[in-house]
């Protein structure tokens, strides 16, 4: 049998790892379907090393696995238990693996580290370029920042805004969060279709920016960092793009870290790879079932397009100029993808 290369990982509702050969467009499933039962759901993954050849998977059932990709099997599993409900995250900081379950326990392994947020976390994002920080939210559970050397209290949590103008209450649902790269601010999107930017470094509490999109919940966002391609700016507000194709709601989405790429998976069972620059669908493979996450090989993606097209590389030199010129990101309205693109300032 001939070797099969998987470029991307996809965690399903059933309890199965599926990897895909995106040029071949097939797939293939990892793990056995006859071992598994609801309690195995694929709720979350990362990578476990920094040449990508483990995997860590969060199963429903709380319990952590450790999937090998050059030998295609499990290798360890660990018992997170704590709290209750499924794991909505987990990530690998300093050789420890951070965990946090639905009723809001967060807990560092290999060391005896927990608090509990507060119920109804629906997502917990650690700061990648300062590693002691992470975010939490969830329905009625605004956004909070923790740091890890002092879990007592959170170092900020956001207040709500002001009631609308029927003087009504805004209720709280935080879907996703992330922290801007080179900065402490952090974006946000809510069940309640808003953005929101954040700055803990000022004494406002409530969000520098806001910005509403329709009436449909945003469910997952992502970041990108490649130059002079933004997908959304804040101080704009404005909706250019989306990307089309989709038939059910979307629950995972990934920007690749240097190609012009996003890849995103949901309950359609499919996962599309699209052009972030021309929005063109670059590939759609059907996996058969409701897909909960998913991961990017980095380093096989990118030897995939110099492969395959000898693609033009942008300029990465740019000048240090705002933050807002390199900041990208993409939120989900109604099952779709969103594309909010800066207009140039005229003069």
């Amino acid at each position: 049998m001939a070797e099969f290369y998987s470029n991307v990982f996809v965690g399903a509702q059933t309890g199965l790892l599926k990897g895909v050969n995106t040029e071949r467009k097939v797939f293939r499933n990892l793990n056995s379907v006859q071992s598994l039962d609801k309690q195995d759901e694929i709720r979350a993954m990362c990578w476990s090393n920094n040449d990508e050849s483990e995997i860590l998977i969060g199963l429903k059932n709380q319990t952590i696995k450790q999937f090998t990709v050059d030998n295609c099997q499990f290798i360890n599993s660990l018992d997170a238990s704590g709290g209750e409900g499924p794991i909505i995250d987990l990530t690998k900081i300093d050789q420890k693996i951070l965990t946090c379950v639905e009723s809001g326990v967060v807990r560092l392994w290999n060391e005896s580290m927990n608090v509990e947020v507060s119920e109804n976390t629906e997502v917990m994002r650690h700061n990648v370029n300062d590693t002691n920080f992470v975010a939490t939210g969830g329905k009625e559970n605004p956004l909070k920042i923790w740091d890890l050397n002092k879990l007592e209290t959170p170092i900020f949590k956001a207040k709500n805004v002001p009631h609308d103008f029927l003087n009504l209450r805004v209720p709280i649902w935080v879907k996703d969060t992330h922290f801007l790269p080179g900065s402490k601010q952090i974006v946000t999107c809510t069940g309640h279709h808003q953005v929101r930017l954040y700055d803990p470094n000022t004494r406002q509490r409530r969000p520098m920016i806001q910005v509403e999109f329709g009436e449909y919940p945003l469910t997952a966002m992502s970041l990108c960092t490649i130059p002079q391609n933004v997908i959304v700016d804040l101080r704009k507000k404005r909706v250019v793009h989306h990307y089309k194709g989709f038939a059910g709601g979307i629950r995972c989405i990934q920007c690749h870290p240097t190609l012009p790429i996003v890849a995103s998976c949901g309950l359609d069972r499919f996962l599309r790879i699209h052009d972030v620059n021309t929005h063109k669908l670059l590939h759609k493979v059907y996996l058969k079932s409701a897909l909960n996450c998913l991961l990017l090989r980095d380093k096989q993606m990118l030897d995939e397009m110099e492969h395959s097209e000898g693609d033009k590389e942008g300029e990465s030199g740019g000048s240090d100029a705002e933050l807002w010129d390199s900041m990208k990101l993409l939120v989900i309205k109604d099952g779709r993808l969103w594309n909010l693109r800066q207009r140039k300032n005229k003069k």
